[in-house]
């Protein structure tokens, strides 16, 4: 009796398995080529790019359809690999010249061509403003180096000298000296003159000229306007043998790893 409940036992266990096991070989049955495709389409709307362009990459290994060549070009597009993109839409075109999807794809072409233009002028625009700049910091830490030149500031304006204004009094001084003297000296000449016109018979003339105390002055007056003159002249040589302009302005040069830079700095 034990022995046919055992027989019967392992029967029963027999055709659980074997049920259990036909199970799980119709679960691991692969899935089509189409229902392939479905899910792939589906990872490509819910914006999976990276996962569906792995899966159309497999399906167009299997089968070689032009179709699958646009829609690895569409993963691509929506994934940011413009290269790709653009080289699979040209392959597309190439196997399937007649395809009703030639102008959506032409359209996607110029898309991307359009942008990768924008982005290098973008990119150059970017480029030569950095030169540009590293230029310009180059030549300011080239004028930094080095303390202007005597007669400019370090901005490179010129320095008004503060002995301009002896220039002008001591020629000033110097010409009313000149003129003072000369003006004394000719009333000291004049002085003593007759200004009367002499009658006939008539030897002297009552009226003279007496110009001696202001020729005296003038002559005062104009030796101390040439001392004063003499004073502002040594004056004004001290202060341009401090201060020495420099008239033309200078040439600086600046070197980093691109080369050489050149700027003329100061003013004209």
């Amino acid at each position: 009796m034990m022995t046919s409940l055992r027989r019967c036992d392992s029967a029963l266990l027999a055709l659980v398995l074997v049920g259990l096991l036909g199970k799980f070989v119709r679960a691991e049955e692969p899935l089509t080529f189409k229902e392939r495709y479905e899910r792939t389409v589906v990872l490509f709307k819910s914006g999976q790019y990276e996962q569906a362009i792995k899966e159309f990459q497999l399906l167009y290994q299997e089968r070689p359809l032009p179709i699958l060549l646009f829609n690895l070009a569409q993963s691509h597009r929506k994934a940011g690999h413009a290269k790709e993109a653009l080289d699979l839409y040209d392959r597309f075109l190439r196997e399937d010249p007649k395809t009703d999807l030639r102008s959506e794809t032409e359209g996607y072409i110029a898309e991307i061509k359009a942008a990768q233009e924008a982005e290098r002028l973008a990119r150059e625009k970017a480029e030569r403003e950095r030169a540009e700049r590293e230029e310009r910091e180059a030549i300011a830490r080239a004028i930094a180096s080095e303390p202007p030149p005597t007669g400019f500031d370090a901005s490179g304006r010129r320095i008004v000298p503060p002995h301009r204004p002896l220039r002008i009094l001591k020629w000033t001084a110097a010409a009313a000296g000149v003129l003072s003297v000369a003006a004394g000296a000719t009333l000291l000449a004049l002085h003593g003159r007759q200004t009367c016109t002499l009658e006939p018979g008539q030897e002297l003339c009552p009226q003279r000229l007496h110009t001696m105390a202001g020729g005296i002055t003038g002559v005062c007056v104009g030796g101390a306007l040439l001392g004063t003159a003499a004073v502002l002249y040594a004056l004004d040589y001290r202060s341009t043998q401090e201060l020495t302009l420099l008239g033309p302005p200078r040439l600086m040069f600046a070197f980093d790893e691109r080369g050489a830079s050149i700027a003329l700095v100061g003013r004209f």
